[in-house]
């Protein structure tokens, strides 16, 4: 209890004495992406669809008569459509196929934020609490855990899954394997080899506990926030107790982390490029009004192949062992510590 008193109160001064503006602008860049439009002629009006735990899939979706599975409103929705999953606690391992378009999305929200609980029952390196292979699709507002290796995965097969959102939801208790891929609270997945597939956001989720089976002694850390594919944000999240708080990898470039507050992590803020696809460069990536917290190793850290036109800007470091550490001669600036 003693650490949780401490954490709590230095979070709060933290949060209290840390320019606001921060969250200004990774909440506009959220709704430059969100933003709904009119319906052009010739397009049908995008309709609300309803699940509840109480509901029938034989039903139609109205507030009446709800669907009883998230499953099954992926198999009717079509681009602009909205999913309002009622109150209660549903079945995880979704899979999400269809495919929203630019300017509209297919949105699958909680009705109230962290009532609608989805509980995952499969384990395994790849296995996830929901799983996307389609694009423009959007995750808002729920309570996530389970014995899966992930919590979310925004493009798992394919290469055609870009523009997919991960926005307000709370992650939680998710125990991974020790394995060479061991498994991550929020994942951009890369499709087919990482190849086709960008555009992936984080906003605004609450991550916590997620831990590697057993510690996995000198196996793969968990991760909290995990960003394989260029041109991702990941903006405005808090990440709790995980292994590397955020962690850019594989094909990962081009990335704004901005405003996020990590704490108690192994790691707090990698960046960097290897593995499959190969040949990647991440480069031109911004991390910048971060706060990092009670780490074990670096707050933040460049590995892998990383270019030398990176930004690290005005990021608080506090009660870690290690800074920051960058490659190709960068330095930080406006660090405090």
């Amino acid at each position: 209890m003693a650490m949780i008193r401490f954490t709590a109160y230095v979070l709060g001064a933290l949060l209290l004495a840390w320019p606001m503006s921060q969250f200004g602008r990774a909440a506009a860049h959220d709704a430059a992406r969100t933003v709904s439009h009119p319906v052009a002629r010739g397009r049908s009006p995008a309709s609300v669809h309803y699940v509840s735990p109480t509901g029938s899939d034989t039903s139609d979706g109205s507030t009446g008569h709800p669907w009883a599975s998230i499953s099954h409103a992926d198999s009717v929705v079509v681009p602009g459509d909205t999913v309002v999953v009622l109150d209660g606690t549903y079945k995880g391992d979704i899979t999400l196929a269809s495919s929203g378009t630019s300017g509209r999305p297919i949105t699958y929200v909680a009705q109230h934020k962290w009532k609608a609980k989805l509980v995952g029952t499969t384990s395994g390196a790849g296995t996830a609490i929901i799983r996307v292979s389609g694009s423009h699709i959007i995750i808002k507002d729920f309570d996530i855990t389970g014995t899966n290796a992930n919590g979310i995965i925004l493009a798992y097969k394919g290469k055609s899954a870009s523009f997919n959102q991960a926005i307000g939801n709370y992650v939680h208790d998710i125990i991974t394997p020790c394995d060479s891929n061991s498994g991550s609270a929020l994942n951009s997945g890369g499709g087919d080899n990482y190849s086709g597939i960008s555009h992936m956001d984080f906003i605004g989720n609450l991550v916590s506990n997620v831990t590697p089976y057993n510690g996995c002694p000198g196996g793969h850390a968990a991760v909290g926030i995990h960003q394989a594919v260029p041109f991702g944000v990941i903006a405005n999240n808090i990440v709790i107790n995980a292994g590397y708080g955020i962690q850019c990898w594989h094909a990962a470039s081009n990335e704004k982390i901005v405003g996020n507050i990590l704490i108690n992590n192994l790691r707090g803020i990698t960046v960097g490029a290897g593995d499959s696809p190969g040949k990647v460069t991440n480069d031109n990536t911004i991390v910048q009004d971060n706060i990092i917290v009670g780490t074990s190793s670096w707050a933040i850290a460049e590995t892998g192949t990383t270019g030398s036109h990176n930004k690290y800007l005005d990021n608080m470091l506090f009660s870690n062992p290690y800074g920051i550490t960058l490659q190709n001669g960068l330095v930080a600036s406006g660090t405090v510590k």
